[in-house]
């Protein structure tokens, strides 16, 4: 039997769900990726930036830093991930919610989610759990799930 805890173990390009079951065991229900993140910022935007001119002289260049760029792939994954637990959330299946994210992400993550998705966060862990085990990730849960 499963609970209504969901549990996500995110990076910035790959999301790993969890459904906690009665025993407070996970069980992987599904995984998310997002390999716009780990291209380089030329890649990315070869197709859809638009190139601006300097004021002052002749020189062109991408309209937007590599930086703003990796932040808006960041902030496109969050938005999926987001979504996802909204339609949980909307089917019932979602009740309490816990999230591992690293520093970075976590706060793009959690600024990507609704009001209804804030009020059942109940814990979250500021730190990349992506590659490890379903037996390490569990050692950094609350007890009961």
């Amino acid at each position: 039997m499963y609970t209504d805890t969901w549990i996500v173990v995110a990076d910035g390009a790959k999301a790993r769900l969890f459904k906690a079951h009665s025993n407070n065991h996970l069980i992987e229900e599904e995984t998310l990726v997002h390999p716009e993140t780990r291209e380089k910022a030329s890649e990315i935007v070869s197709d859809r930036q638009g190139r601006t001119f300097d004021r002052f002289g002749g020189g062109r260049h991408g309209a937007g830093s590599d930086e703003e760029i990796k932040d808006e792939e960041l902030k496109k994954f969050a938005r999926d991930i987001s979504g996802k637990l909204g339609e949980l959330y909307n089917s019932n299946q979602l009740k309490q919610l816990i999230i591992a994210a690293p520093p970075r992400f976590l706060g793009v993550l959690k600024d990507s989610l609704d009001h209804n998705l804030h009020k059942i966060l109940y814990h979250t862990v500021n730190k990349d759990l992506t590659t490890l085990s379903v037996e390490e990730i569990r050692g950094y849960l609350p007890s009961v799930l």
